[in-house]
């Protein structure tokens, strides 16, 4: 009996410690976050992006304006490719890396859907725990969607406990980017639609990258909070290169096989497959030289490759026609292509396989993936771009004719109906819709090439026009008044 009574208060010693050390624990958790929550002096702002802080151009733009224009940021997200080096050396801007998720491996329908719930637990555990322990207490908190889950979620919370603003950037709907595997299920599809719907619906500013994307959310969604539409505009480094850039850039890449690669040392050559380097060291752009064609891609099903595939084929059919007649003259003449495609992603070799396989005359397709401070440069090179983006929702736009515009180059678009938010059909690019548009597009934009064509002159002057006004000017009239 005496033992018993001895266990007994041991266990509920025990019991009272366990107890005493909880509360103690919460009660210090309670001080530590009311000591946080106590603005600080200088302005404070979260940037989150549950995705490739590198690959996020959009939201590296906003943190930049915000560092800028005097805020304190913390840049939240996976650590995958480089940010802009102006981001990453900024005294005003940290950086904080979130876990790379777990990859998605289950196969069957069950096992799919569990996976992702916990993936997306122990997402939202990380994010709490960096939100509310690991940085300064923001006065906003600026979010991007999608994805949805968790972060929407994670927000919404973080921005109660916290007293902070939120504010959502609307790149496209979560709900409308998910596998086939969900889509094809319209209960769950249903129900991921009503979380983003509600959870994304309270905000004190919504950005949104359309018009179109802004009349859903005030009309359809019923949002609460001010909704902005703030188009992206082209960074600084987007824009037009020399023609000493030009050779240098390919001075440094080997483009022998299907995929450009560095070169070890950048080879000391006199002439590229655009340039010549004369004896008196002038560099000049070869009469010769194919017109380049760039378009840059993720390699997934919402772009289809077999689009540009069909119309590069019935491009060189045509290059042909066009030669076997002795008749025709120069100005009707169309050149060669250099098709540079940059990217990585899932579909991306089966297109190089179609591409191999057609043994085409006139046509150099290369892939390409470049260093962030190439890329811009590799942009600016082209004649001509191209984008596959056809939009899950319908409601966004590609950065990717940001960047060609940056650089003064014009777009073939495929068309939706809110891309003529950005291409104006004839203006600063042209829409098309099948292969054989396409490749009608091509030979009247190129005809003639390298000799001046008028039709391609006004469009560049188009593109060239979309530039005039950068991101920081414009964000500084757009977003920032918002903000005081």
């Amino acid at each position: 009996m005496i033992g018993a009574n001895i266990g007994t208060r041991a266990t509920l010693g025990v019991a009272v410690a366990a107890v005493a050390a909880v509360a103690a624990a919460a009660v210090a958790a309670a001080v530590v976050m009311a000591v946080r929550m106590v603005p600080g002096k200088s302005r404070t702002a979260t940037v989150l992006v549950l995705g490739d802080m590198g690959h996020s151009p959009r939201m590296q733009n906003h943190v930049l304006a915000l560092a800028q224009n005097g805020f304190a940021v913390s840049f939240v997200g996976f650590d995958g490719s480089p940010v802009r080096p102006e981001i990453a050396e900024h005294p005003a801007v940290r950086l904080v890396h979130l876990p790379q998720p777990a990859r998605m491996t289950a196969t069957n329908k069950l096992g799919y859907a569990l996976q992702g719930l916990w993936r997306s637990i122990r997402q939202a555990v990380g994010l709490f725990s960096i939100l509310l322990w690991h940085i300064p207490k923001p006065e906003f908190l600026l979010v991007q969607n999608p994805p949805a889950i968790p972060t929407l979620a994670v927000a919404q919370c973080v921005s109660v406990i916290q007293g902070c603003r939120l504010i959502i950037d609307w790149h496209n709907f979560g709900f409308s980017l998910m596998p086939p595997r969900i889509t094809k299920n319209a209960l769950m599809l249903a129900i991921l639609q009503r979380y983003e719907q509600w959870l994304g619906r309270w905000a004190s500013l919504h950005l949104c990258v359309t018009e179109s994307m802004a009349a859903e959310l005030i009309q359809r969604w019923n949002v609460w909070g001010e909704v902005v539409v703030v188009y992206d505009r082209p960074p600084s480094h987007f824009a037009p290169i020399s023609t000493t850039q030009i050779h240098d850039l390919f001075c440094r890449l080997d483009l022998m096989g299907q995929d450009a690669k560095y070169r070890d040392e950048p080879a000391r050559i006199r002439e590229t497959i655009l340039t010549h380097k004369s004896d008196a060291g002038i560099i000049e752009m070869r009469r010769d030289r194919p017109a380049v064609i760039i378009s840059s891609t993720s390699w997934t099903p919402d772009e289809d490759f077999s689009l540009l595939f069909g119309a590069l084929q019935e491009y060189d059919a045509e290059v042909d026609r066009r030669l076997g007649h002795s008749s025709s003259s120069p100005a009707h003449s169309l050149p060669n292509l250099l098709i540079i495609i940059t990217g990585r992603g899932p579909l991306k070799d089966i297109f190089a396989k179609q591409v191999r396989e057609s043994a085409m005359s006139h046509v150099l397709v290369k892939f390409a993936w470049l260093k962030p401070q190439d890329y811009p440069l590799m942009v600016a090179t082209a004649d001509l771009g191209v984008s596959l983006h056809t939009s899950s929702s319908g409601l966004d736009l590609p950065m990717k004719i940001i960047d060609m515009f940056g650089c003064g180059v014009p777009v073939c678009s495929y068309f939706y109906p809110c891309i003529s938010e950005l291409v104006k059909d004839g203006e600063n690019g042209v829409h098309f819709r099948t292969a054989p548009e396409l490749c009608d597009v091509l030979s009247r934009l190129l005809e003639g090439f390298p000799a001046p064509n008028a039709t391609l002159g006004k469009l560049c002057a188009g593109a060239a026009k979309y530039r005039e006004q950068d991101w920081k000017s414009y964000w500084d009239t757009s977003v920032l008044p918002k903000l005081q």
